[in-house]
């Protein structure tokens, strides 16, 4: 009996000694440090905002990536949304504009589901829907109702933080009146969000741009070529305000165009 016990505690020992000796088993991926995708994010978001195209490229890469690593944190979400932005008003390719927007469409919809009451995945949400109604024929933004979506959005944006981004929702709105079709184009309806987007983000190249352009279409031309020179000298270079913002030097070559073309 002692014998068999004996036998019995080596078995038991050898067997614990073993199961100590296996490392544990993980079915799961691990999650990547706080600190793994907030290095990437503050790099991306570094080389975003680069004059150089390479670099650019390079920043949306990489805010991409931070997603991916940390896909339901608000900020790489918000990173995504940018980066696809960047990358589809870049593009001159019609698919790759649906391509990105379609893909910060999505992006904006899960801001919106994980954060409903925040202002952010709506103008994420109305941005995308832009650029996605940019690369379509207006056959297809009509039939899908791409317009109307970018409308809803932009205006629940406005409901919910009026001054988020510096004025975004009321940019999106205004430049949707001033490009609707007739009978649905509102130049008015356009000046009203435009001013409230201009007073906003005065330094904002694309905003005085926008601004400048509407006032021209109803006459206000002494103005709006003041709003012209004041965009043309606007710094290319000036540091980015918002996620949001587009960089600076295409508008500011824009209003330098428009003067050029009005002499």
């Amino acid at each position: 009996m002692k014998k068999m016990m004996s036998l019995l505690t080596m078995v038991t020992c050898f067997g614990a000694s073993q199961a100590k000796a296996q490392p544990p088993q993980n079915h799961h991926n691990p999650r990547p440090s706080t600190a793994a995708w907030v290095a990437m994010l503050d790099k991306g978001e570094e080389l975003a905002n680069a004059v150089n195209s390479h670099q650019r490229l390079q920043g949306t890469q990489l805010l991409l990536r931070s997603q991916k690593l940390a896909p339901s944190e608000f900020k790489t979400l918000v990173a995504a949304s940018r980066a696809s932005m960047l990358r589809g008003f870049a593009s001159s390719k019609p698919e790759e504009m649906v391509r990105w927007g379609k893909r910060g469409w999505a992006y904006g919809r899960e801001i919106v589901r994980r954060w409903p009451e925040r202002a952010e995945g709506y103008y994420w949400s109305a941005i995308h829907l832009g650029l996605i109604s940019k690369g379509s024929a207006p056959t297809t933004v009509l039939f899908n109702g791409y317009h109307t979506q970018m409308e809803k959005m932009a205006q629940i944006g406005i409901q919910k933080s009026p001054d988020s981004y510096l004025g975004i929702g009321q940019r999106i709105l205004g430049r949707y009146y001033f490009r609707l079709p007739w009978p649905m184009r509102d130049v008015n309806k356009s000046l009203r969000y435009l001013r409230v987007a201009y007073r906003l983000a005065p330094n904002d190249a694309l905003a005085v741009f926008y601004y400048a352009e509407t006032l021209w279409e109803l006459g206000q031309k002494d103005t709006a070529k003041a709003l012209y020179r004041r965009c043309a000298k606007i710094p290319s270079n000036r540091p980015l305000a918002h996620p949001v913002q587009l960089p600076m030097r295409d508008a500011v070559q824009r209003c330098r165009k428009k003067l050029h073309d009005l002499r």
